[in-house]
């Protein structure tokens, strides 16, 4: 007959395996977090699941560096706050974006020999099939509180006229319990500013290049301008290039190239002003007139010109010969 401690430690034993038995099943609440089986990047609490927003999209266009994203919320509870994230896709235009990472889980079991060998085993690994790991944005563009549905992403600066991917993501505190991720474009969108059409126009009575003519720049959004005054300088090696207050080189509006140019002539005292998405360059100043022919390329620069709402200037840069390719606009009408 066993003596009564010794019943009592049996007893012990046993409730504490089936209590590590229904912990280990996750049959038991807890306080801690950790990811579930699925890979899905659902932490679990004792208050639930942080279920993920659905149908998340880009809308609308960029307004100086934000984008407009939406995104429907889940019924259930555990979300206090949202997450926008951002990956820049460089200057490829309809790139894809990063989708969801597939990956192959190998899984590894142990095999005891006989009873009679009790130190012998035999390790084997097997497949047990695949799970999707979430890809996560690098940039965070923006945090709002629950249970909003809109969200304004707002990149950085240097990612202005670049194309982008966006994701939305619930989370219960930051550091801790984030939800998948909902990816809100599945070809990349490009933000900030940049230009779309160029037109050349004569405003003398020759069609020769000369005070007066006007080159109108119309870009992805409204624009306005630090100051008024732009020298233009047009060179013989085929470039008209608009300049800033003081000269031609460094920081500019822009430049047409590809042109055929009679004589070099200077503009010292154009004006440049805007309307809406349209900024104009009226050439003045000059001592003379130059013969010109040819369309030409506009390649868009990075200064004087900004978005009207939350300024920003345009992310073209004539010095960088990948950006001046994707910031490059055919241009219509002569001189």
């Amino acid at each position: 007959m066993k003596k009564p401690a010794l019943r009592r430690a049996t007893k012990s034993t046993v409730i504490f395996v089936i209590a590590l038995l229904l912990f280990s099943a996750g049959l038991a609440g807890t306080t801690f977090a950790y990811f579930d089986g699925e890979a899905d990047n659902v932490g679990t609490w004792s208050g639930g699941y942080v279920f993920p927003p659905t149908n998340a999209a880009v809308v609308g266009s960029p307004v100086g560096r934000a984008q407009t994203i939406t995104w429907t919320t889940p019924t259930t509870t555990g979300v206090q706050n949202y997450v926008l994230r951002a990956t820049n896709l460089g200057t490829t235009a309809a790139a894809a974006c990063p989708a969801q990472v597939t990956t192959t889980v190998a899984v590894t079991s142990t095999t005891f020999a006989p009873i009679v060998t009790p130190t012998t085993t035999q390790v084997s690994t097997q497949t047990i099939g695949t799970v999707t790991l979430p890809t996560t944005y690098p940039e965070t563009v923006g945090t709002l509180a629950a249970p909003t549905q809109t969200g304004v992403a707002t990149v950085a600066t240097t990612d202005s006229g670049y194309y982008m991917c966006y994701q939305v993501a619930g989370y219960w505190s930051a550091g801790t319990w984030y939800s998948k991720n909902s990816n809100a474009n599945a070809t990349a969108v490009r933000a900030g500013l940049w230009p779309t059409t160029v037109v050349k126009s004569n405003g003398n009575a020759s069609t020769t290049l000369g005070n007066g003519d006007k080159i109108a720049i119309t870009y992805n959004q409204n624009v306005s301008v630090t100051g008024g005054t732009v020298q233009v300088c047009a060179a013989t090696a085929g470039t008209i290039v608009v300049g800033n207050a003081s000269s031609c080189t460094g920081s500019i509006v822009g430049q047409l190239t590809g042109l055929t140019i009679g004589t070099a002539r200077t503009f010292a005292s154009s004006t440049i002003s805007t309307s809406g998405a349209v900024a104009t360059v009226t050439l003045a100043g000059g001592a003379g007139t130059s013969t010109v022919s040819g369309t030409g390329q506009w390649k868009g620069g990075n200064a004087i010109v900004q978005s009207t709402s939350s300024p920003q200037v345009a992310g073209c840069s004539t010095t960088d010969a990948t950006a001046s390719t994707w910031c490059k606009v055919t241009p219509t009408g002569a001189f």
